[in-house]
């Protein structure tokens, strides 16, 4: 008799303890980012593809951001707590995003060569691979030096600031592999990763902590898991309330519009110039962008984290199953629409309308998800970057460098 397929365990294939609502989050980011890429080169509606962009800027890059930061400082935190010396933990960190590094370097020779454009400084171009890469090892070493939550703070809004003030300025014109796709640069992105290890590190010492197998510990009382909550909201709503309400952006006189480097003389810093018909949120790298992009990350993880991980409703939920599946397996999703759109996009750019764009794309994400669970289910992960990063990064371990390290 076959067996029938059903959704419910999809989420739950990669057996390691993980945080369900994160996962879910990141299934509905890269979801997005495929539909956008597929617009971006398939849809003849411009317009109503920029619109939803705009707006939907937080499923991008600077909440997988946010997130890869909130995951490196839970884990982290869990591996000290569990007793691991330090050499161990900086061991495992440092070798797996040394093997991310290398897998960006490797898209990017791949992407250059196929464009005819590969030098030496095309292989360090900031794509999205190797730029997210990039922007967590800046926030590695705050993390796993465990530097005071405040200094993180401090220094993830420095990074914030020269991003704002750098694009403002035409920085990304002047040193153009430094910031050769401004989304992802080092500046400000580097300050989402070190702003999420913040967000991280007071969720696992208010809920996560009482978790984690300990002799002597006690259990995080839940008067701390309701005041991180409520800390956590009023936060998001604030950040939200200032990017989002125009009366609190200081509007400059027209005649200083120029290319001015301090923060109270540019609109184009605190992002309070409307562009193409856009509020002022659309202007990337702005001070208001990011704190729309900051605000509603934490809103929407901390929403779905007391939804989903704290009063565990919608278990049996096919759709968050689906979605926490996405997630899980959000690296191999990434580069599979990536050869995807390489090759469909040839017969397909730009020439298709929306309502044929959108049952496409869900049709290749179907197909990319389906790919997926066969190499999970049946195959032992075997096709999955997931795994290809893990025994990367296994092998490397095994190196006498890491060996040695290990011990210290």
């Amino acid at each position: 008799m076959t067996k029938k397929f059903s959704t419910d365990s999809l989420g739950r294939l990669h057996q390691t303890q993980r945080i369900r609502s994160i996962d879910v989050v990141k299934g509905v980011c890269i979801c997005y980012i495929i539909w956008g890429h597929f617009a971006q080169y398939w849809m003849l509606d411009q317009d109503f593809y920029l619109w939803i962009r705009k707006w939907a800027e937080i499923f991008g890059p600077s909440i997988f951001l946010f997130i890869a930061g909130v995951n490196q400082s839970l884990s982290v935190e869990k591996r000290f707590h569990r007793g691991q010396t330090y050499g161990q933990v900086i061991s495992y960190t440092s070798r797996n995003y040394i093997v991310f590094a290398l897998i960006g370097l490797i898209s990017n020779i791949i992407i250059n060569l196929a464009f005819s454009r590969l030098t030496v400084l095309t292989v360090f171009e900031y794509r999205i691979l190797f730029g997210l890469a990039l922007n967590i090892i800046i926030s590695w070493p705050l993390v796993v030096k465990q530097v005071s939550t405040y200094w993180r703070i401090l220094i993830g809004g420095v990074f914030l600031i020269i991003g704002a003030v750098g694009y403002a300025n035409g920085l990304t014109e002047s040193v153009p592999y430094l910031f050769s796709n401004g989304r992802l640069s080092p500046f400000p992105n580097a300050g989402f990763a070190i702003l999420g290890s913040v967000f991280g590190y007071y969720l696992f010492h208010t809920n996560l902590i009482s978790k984690v197998s300990l002799p002597k510990r006690t259990i995080t009382k839940p008067s701390s898991l309701s005041r991180f909550l409520i800390i956590s909201i009023i936060i998001s709503i604030v950040l939200l309330t200032v990017a989002l309400t125009p009366g609190l952006a200081f509007m400059p006189d027209p005649k200083n519009l120029g290319n001015e480097y301090f923060l109270a003389e540019n609109p184009y810093i605190w992002g309070t110039i409307e562009r193409d018909g856009f509020p002022f949120i659309a202007n990337v790298h702005s001070i208001f962008w990011a704190s729309y992009c900051i605000g509603a990350s934490m809103f929407t993880i901390t929403l779905l984290w007391w939804i989903l991980d704290v009063h565990k409703h919608a278990q049996n939920s096919r759709l968050m199953s689906v979605l926490e599946f996405y997630g899980t397996y959000s690296f191999s999703c990434y580069i599979y629409h990536s050869l995807f759109i390489g090759i469909s996009s040839l017969g397909f750019q730009q020439s298709l309308p929306i309502f044929l764009v959108i049952p496409f794309t869900i049709t290749a994400i179907g197909l990319i998800g389906a790919w997926i669970y066969l190499c999970v289910k049946y195959w032992n992960g075997n096709g999955t970057i997931e795994r290809v990063r893990a025994s990367m990064a296994k092998w490397l371990g095994k190196s006498q460098f890491f060996t040695d390290l290990q011990g210290k």
